[in-house]
């Protein structure tokens, strides 16, 4: 079991405008992107103004990070280097976690998700994946499945993708999708829509698998743990969680909690199976797998939270807020006894 045992909080950073985004390399480095456009972690300078409409960031490599505007496209932005790069109407970007410090900067790549679909940003240039394009709507997310396959959700459906050979392997039509989440070595998928439906597929067959209903609010966030044993949903101020056993079979009514007093703004799930919410009061709570009716931690943040990111190897937290505050926390799991 995963009962947490300790949480202290580290680093703490104040910037001038809102924490739109974080993100972690695999070695522990942090990237934070303000809504004002700067870029912090890179250097040991703030970088920027980099983006007139910032909207995400992803490591690309040890020394080249990717921040997608929703203006300008694309910035490649390196120790002393920044190209932009067209991209039409950019949503968002996410990297192979396959990178170190070792790593040499053209051997990383990233995937960009925007109104045409999946594009593969690689040694410098841009590969748009044929047909990945959602009908009617734009691809707003894009989750890496291992290897080469990748998984695009959109306002009509969902694609899975091939970067290698840039093409798509699968599709599936569900109307609106919000939310999206992936269990790379189980293979599994979850898909929310807005009708508050939950989609768990497995990745061998995307047109069977589970429908989750019933579920009474609009689902803002979606969470599945690493090795796809349950998925928990974020609506308004509550929480719930389903059971998905060894052959993928979910059974049973969800586990539900009033997990906090305010919207839940955020949701992110880590490696060690920890999931962490935050909310519009600017608190953050800490979930146990193995005990999902109370959190085994809280703490208040100075304001709204914007994003929670779990480091890869799920030991540290980082916290953001929308009057800039970025803390860092220190996580260690016990067992219960």
């Amino acid at each position: 079991m995963s009962i947490l045992s300790e949480i202290k909080l580290g680093e703490r950073h104040q910037f001038a405008d809102a924490v739109r985004q974080v993100a972690w390399s695999p070695n522990g480095k942090l990237l934070a992107l303000t809504a004002d456009g700067m870029l912090f972690g890179l250097k040991d300078h703030p970088v920027g103004p980099v983006a007139s409409d910032p909207v995400d960031v992803c490591w690309l490599s040890c020394d080249q990070v990717v921040v997608v505007d929703g203006v300008v496209g694309a910035a490649v932005i390196g120790m002393d280097s920044i190209d932009y790069l067209p991209v039409p109407g950019p949503i968002s970007a996410q990297s192979t976690e396959a990178q170190t410090d070792e790593v040499e900067s053209d051997d990383g790549y990233c995937v960009l998700a925007g109104a045409g679909g999946l594009s593969v940003l690689r040694r410098g240039e841009l590969h748009a994946i044929e047909n990945s394009a959602i009908p009617t709507g734009a691809v707003r997310a894009a989750v890496h499945l291992g290897g080469p396959s990748w998984l695009g959700a959109g306002v009509d459906g969902l694609v899975v993708v091939d970067v290698d050979r840039l093409c798509v392997s699968d599709r599936l039509e569900i109307p609106s999708v919000v939310s999206v989440a992936a269990a790379a070595g189980a293979r599994r998928i979850a898909a929310a829509d807005s009708t508050g439906s939950i989609h768990v597929r497995h990745l061998s067959d995307l047109k069977g698998g589970f429908e989750l209903t019933g579920y009474p609010d609009a689902i803002r966030h979606l969470g599945m743990s690493p090795v796809g044993d349950f998925v928990v949903a974020g609506s308004d101020d509550e929480l719930s969680w389903w059971h998905i056993d060894d052959e993928g079979v979910i059974s049973g009514a969800p586990e539900c909690s009033i997990g906090h007093d305010t919207p839940i703004t955020c949701c992110d799930v880590g490696a060690t199976g920890f999931v962490a919410t935050g909310d519009a009061d600017g608190l953050v709570r800490l979930w146990s797998p193995d005990l999902r009716d109370i959190p085994v931690s809280s703490m208040h943040l100075d304001s709204e939270v914007t994003v929670l990111r779990w480091s890869v190897d799920g030991e540290r937290l980082a916290m953001g807020t929308t009057t800039g505050g970025l803390v860092i926390a220190d996580v260690v799991s016990g067992e219960l006894v």
